[in-house]
């Protein structure tokens, strides 16, 4: 499916570089593949520069019409130009099909959750919860003894008690 669709953008991005004359006769042939639109606008370009008489030295050159070539190219033949499209059509659509999946990648990624109240929308680092947990609890004061009687225990925030079990 996904190849008929690039070779149908292609058809068409091929078409828009043919010169009107071309064009009209390529899309009345009705090809279906890329060489066979090929052969019809080298087809056309021969018939049409073929029907053109080539100016005489006594009429001006702008009554005349100048030879149309099936691609709009400088100096270059009619096949070269075809190919030159072709190929550079083939470079846009191999980088866009990079950027579609590239897109539907980000789209079928699972969304980032909270590691604190595993909810998504937002990460632990702005989590509302950890802030509204921290302000409902004391703050935790953890200071050591240095009384005799109570060397290396740890208590939260009362005094030393000599009574231990």
């Amino acid at each position: 499916m996904e190849e008929v669709n690039r070779i149908e953008m292609l058809k068409s991005m091929l078409l828009a570089n043919f010169a009107p004359e071309i064009r009209r006769g390529v899309i009345a042939a009705n090809p279906k593949t890329l060489d066979e639109i090929k052969e019809a606008a080298l087809l056309q370009e021969r018939a049409w520069n073929s029907c053109c008489t080539p100016p005489s030295p006594f009429v001006s050159s702008e009554a005349s019409p100048s030879p149309i070539y099936a691609v709009q190219s400088s100096g270059r033949t009619g096949n070269q130009g075809v190919e030159e499209i072709c190929h550079r059509l083939a470079e846009q659509v191999e980088t866009l099909a990079v950027k579609v999946e590239d897109l539907t990648k980000q789209q079928n990624r699972h969304p980032q959750l909270c590691y604190v109240c595993n909810r998504s929308g937002h990460i632990a680092r702005f989590c509302p919860r950890k802030f509204s947990s921290r302000s409902n609890q004391p703050p935790r004061r953890i200071r050591q003894n240095y009384n005799n009687e109570s060397r290396n225990y740890f208590h939260l925030g009362q005094s030393g008690n000599s009574n231990r079990p």
